[in-house]
């Protein structure tokens, strides 16, 4: 074996501790679950708009796709709002489509998961603000899909699903900024790339 490729999580690390004892090339393919800290005081429409693109690009096969929320509990109502707004804009179809924002899954036992993820994570206490379901129209086709009301222990704070699944915590308050959203957004096995959205300052 020249070479070892292993994709998944902080997991993964196994097969390079295997390599390393034989001197072998390693790349590691990583997932992550980002998460976006958002405050009151940010433009609510523009800040809307670059979270949406945050975890729906590439329909969220993106491994630091941004799929924890936490927005500041005045605004948390407003900007979810203006995030299913956003997403139910989002196109689906084929993928040879120009007019396509989204394609489909690349395989039905993919569909099928995401199915499963949801349904634990409601049935676990979460809220579906938005999709959440196969869309209903020939092929393996899910919507984007917004959860609220996610608490720390909920499935879906813990497991990164690889798709345009995005959650958000209703409980930030300003009196809590620093202490409680930096500690809930380190809060996870998978790797991070955090981005807080604040004004420009004079």
């Amino acid at each position: 074996m020249a070479a070892c490729l292993a994709a998944g999580n902080t997991v993964v690390h196994k097969p390079a501790q295997l390599c390393k004892s034989n001197v072998k090339k390693v790349s590691l393919e990583l997932g992550g679950k980002s998460p976006l800290i958002i405050f009151s005081d940010v433009d609510l429409n523009r800040v809307a708009r670059q979270a949406c693109d945050a975890v729906f690009f590439n329909k969220g096969e993106n491994c630091i796709a941004a799929g924890r929320l936490f927005v500041e509990e005045s605004i948390h109502e407003s900007f979810i709002s203006k995030v299913v707004e956003l997403a139910s804009k989002i196109v689906i179809g084929d993928p040879l489509d120009r007019k396509t924002d989204h394609g489909p899954q690349n395989h039905m036992s993919h569909l099928e998961s995401l199915e499963k993820f949801v349904e634990r994570a409601v049935a676990e206490g979460c809220t579906v603000a938005f999709g959440g379901k196969r869309v209903d129209r020939k092929g393996i086709f899910f919507t984007p899909t917004v959860l609220t009301d996610v608490q720390d222990d909920n499935f879906a704070a813990i497991e990164e699903s690889l798709d345009q699944l995005w959650w958000s915590l209703h409980s930030m308050k300003k009196t809590l900024t620093r202490s409680l959203s930096e500690l809930t957004a380190q809060n996870s096995d998978w790797l991070v790339e955090c981005l807080a959205k604040i004004p420009a300052r004079p």
